[in-house]
């Protein structure tokens, strides 16, 4: 079927006639199609983006539970060496307090920069 330079069908036949009666409707299906193709795309990869949310916080938790033990074990065995050493912790708290929150800090970002590398989390 032969079309005009405006994108009609030729009209002088029966069917160009029927098409370009068909013409709007079709078009206006098939924009709504792309529209909803479209959003099933933007689904699709909210969808496959899940995995990667839940391995963040996931990663974030047990960056901070593996720090936690650390920290909580250093902390036990320096005030150990401090009243064995005949110390007193109360003299020095503020640089223990300092020192455990740092390595806490410290060994967070650690493991999770280890936890991510391992897991292929950006």
């Amino acid at each position: 079927m032969r079309r005009t330079k405006g994108g009609k069908f030729d009209g002088r036949s029966k069917l160009g006639k029927k098409l370009n009666k068909e013409l709007p409707r079709a078009q206006v299906i098939a924009f709504r199609a792309n529209n909803e193709a479209a959003k099933e795309e933007a689904k699709v990869l909210e969808l496959t983006e899940i995995p990667q949310t839940r391995a963040r916080g996931w990663i974030k938790s047990e960056a901070a539970r593996s720090a936690n033990r650390i920290v909580i074990i250093c902390f036990a065995c320096i005030l150990f060496v401090c009243f064995v050493g005949d110390a007193k912790p109360a003299d020095i708290w503020p640089v223990l307090f300092l020192g455990a929150v740092g390595l806490m800090y410290l060994t967070k970002y650690i493991y999770q920069r280890r936890l991510s590398s391992q897991l292929g989390v950006t």
